[in-house]
């Protein structure tokens, strides 16, 4: 597991958040979290450092960076995707 994935992961599991299921705008399984919803999200996958963003079906290239990085983007694009990262602030889970 790479980060950010790997503080997203144990930070969701403790919480009981459902796998596969989108719940506070976080949707995750073992290979991948998506913050937002299913056409606007961040998604962070398990073997890569960094994340992606998608916008309406479409994303760049992946951004490297950590979980600090992560939930300290200044987004205002979408306020469920802001919500869910200061959750993730708010509650990370330290391993």
């Amino acid at each position: 597991m790479q980060e950010p994935f790997r503080t997203l992961y144990f930070t969701l599991m403790p919480n009981n958040f459902p796998l596969g299921r989108w719940r506070y705008n976080v949707r995750f399984d073992n290979d991948r979290v998506l913050i937002g919803n299913d056409y606007h999200h961040i998604t962070v996958l398990s073997g890569l450092a960094g994340w992606h963003v998608t916008i309406g079906g479409q994303h760049a290239g992946q951004v490297a960076g950590g979980f600090d990085d992560l939930v300290g983007l200044a987004w205002d694009v979408t306020p469920e995707i802001k919500q869910a990262l200061d959750w993730f602030k708010d509650n990370r889970t330290r391993m």
